[in-house]
């Protein structure tokens, strides 16, 4: 499981904000919508949560496989950073 972004586009307004503050480049705008189009490059942030004027993002952890070192992954009850070294591991659930 991989903590990501997810779009409610029945709120999503197309501003472009969450595009713009996505430095890892998952999201992208489509039809006037913003689209979780490269889930496994997400650093799981959730910068583009916290600028989303309309509150169309939230994040969520998705059944997917993956690049392990990007992000924060669960596996067998426990979650981790994957980019950060030397953490500890955080307990979920």
């Amino acid at each position: 499981m991989k903590w990501t972004p997810t779009v409610n586009a029945a709120l999503c307004n197309g501003c472009n904000r969450c595009v713009e503050v996505c430095d890892s480049g998952t999201l992208t705008l489509r039809n006037g919508v913003a689209l979780v189009a490269w889930p496994d490059s997400c650093q799981s942030d959730a910068e583009c949560v916290r600028v989303c004027p309309q509150q169309a993002m939230r994040m969520e952890w998705m059944a997917m496989d993956g690049d392990r070192t990007r992000g924060k992954w669960v596996i067998g009850g426990r979650a981790w950073p994957g980019r950060v070294r030397g953490c500890r591991q955080l307990r979920v659930g």
